[in-house]
């Protein structure tokens, strides 16, 4: 979900600091890529999810990025109230599918039938789910291949943002907006395989703009809703940064506006529980591989896995294998 009304705010307020660029002037930098928000969208269009993830690889490694994957782990408890409303979500999904099965099965006429057929396909679309296969056959591709990834413990968020901190990243990619909460400072957003141009996010230029310091920033993302603290009931961003900027934090801002606002009981408590994660500074140890061509006996098995789960011939499938691996 990220951050409720984030971006939409921020492209009213600081448009200069998010600007269309090519992935080429980041020649020779590390990103690293939460992927859970593109296993979604791969398997959004179809299920060669392996293909989608593959043609991101190659698209920035022939533009000189090095991309680094983190896979998430289990979400923090602060987490589950929000996990509840998805599964209920996903419940009502189901159920209306359902109907509109019966309602498909039921009619005869050829013009009516096509068209409910369609609005099937789209609301199955809705129900997709990442499983631990999907997550174990990108991971050994990604190491046939010989790309990076992490599997981090907890939200692969807030670990793209330790990455940042500590300089293991340069970049972090997703279209998730609580990444710029978490610590990581530069963002990609908007990736498409087809395209060598994103949408970048310059969080310094962002408080800049807004006057903000970093601790603000946090503040003011967590005072907007985010996935551990829901909002305070009619307090958006516009309310929201005029309130950080009169009483400078969240604290002052509930002791000064209770009579004005309708405060949840536990809102101080999730307040400071999102606080915690959004500033969790800990690092993951790790080593990276060096990228070498696997050699002829490699090749032929790294092609024989694309070509069975991909739709790309093997002459495409070896031009991008020679990009990857620098040739």
């Amino acid at each position: 979900m990220g951050i409720k009304d984030l971006n939409p705010f921020l492209r009213e307020t600081t448009p200069d600091c998010i600007k269309e660029v090519s992935i080429g002037d980041f020649n020779g930098k590390k990103v690293a890529i939460d992927t859970s928000i593109y296993f979604y969208k791969f398997l959004y269009k179809n299920d060669r999810y392996l293909e989608g993830f593959f043609q991101q690889i190659f698209r920035l490694r022939v533009n000189g990025l090095i991309p680094i994957y983190i896979f998430d782990g289990a979400p923090p408890p602060e987490k589950n109230n929000i996990l509840i409303q998805r599964k209920e979500k996903k419940l009502e999904t189901k159920n209306a599918i359902t109907e509109m099965q019966t309602k498909y099965d039921s009619i005869e006429d050829p013009s009516e039938k096509k068209k409910i057929f369609f609005e099937l396909i789209k609301m199955k679309k809705k129900l997709i789910f990442v499983t631990k296969e999907h997550n174990d056959k990108l991971k050994e591709m990604l190491d046939t291949i010989n790309v990076q990834y992490i599997q981090a413990s907890g939200e692969a968020d807030l670990v793209c943002g330790q990455m940042y901190k500590h300089g293991h990243a340069d970049i972090v990619m997703s279209d998730d907006m609580d990444l710029l909460t978490s610590g990581s400072r530069k963002v990609f957003r908007n990736f498409f395989i087809t395209s060598n141009k994103v949408l970048y996010y310059d969080l310094d230029a962002i408080l800049n703009t807004l006057e903000l310091t970093s601790e603000q920033w946090v503040d003011f993302c967590i005072l907007c809703g985010c996935d551990y603290c829901d909002r305070i009931p009619s307090l958006g961003p516009k309310n929201a940064i005029k309130l950080i900027k009169q009483y400078e934090n969240v604290p002052n801002i509930l002791e000064n506006t209770k009579d004005k606002y309708k405060i949840p009981d536990n809102y101080i408590d999730n307040y400071n529980k999102s606080l915690e994660i959004f500033k969790n500074t800990d690092m993951i140890e790790f080593t990276y591989k060096p990228i070498t061509h696997p050699g002829f006996v490699g090749i032929e098995n790294i092609i024989s896995m694309l070509k069975e789960n991909t739709n790309l011939t093997e002459k495409q499938i070896m031009n991008r294998l020679n990009v990857i691996f620098g040739n």
